[in-house]
């Protein structure tokens, strides 16, 4: 399907990994696209919270103190 698509709709692809990514998004919007919202609910619901405190302690973490030392 994907070859189709990209002969059908472009001729000629410099950038192959964007030619995929934007066809994998409108395939997933396609497949998927009555269970789009309900997956959203369901994410939203039944995902702990993330509280701001706990965001910026990762995120000091993470730009303060690199894993990789030079």
């Amino acid at each position: 399907m994907f070859k189709a698509w990209l002969r059908g709709t472009h001729h000629h692809c410099t950038h192959l990994q964007k030619y995929i990514d934007e066809f994998c998004y409108r395939f997933n919007r396609l497949k998927y696209q009555d269970t789009l919202f309900h997956k959203l609910i369901e994410r939203m619901v039944f995902t702990q919270p993330s509280f701001l405190s706990k965001i910026s302690m990762l995120l000091n973490a993470l730009f303060f103190f690199p894993l990789h030392k030079f």
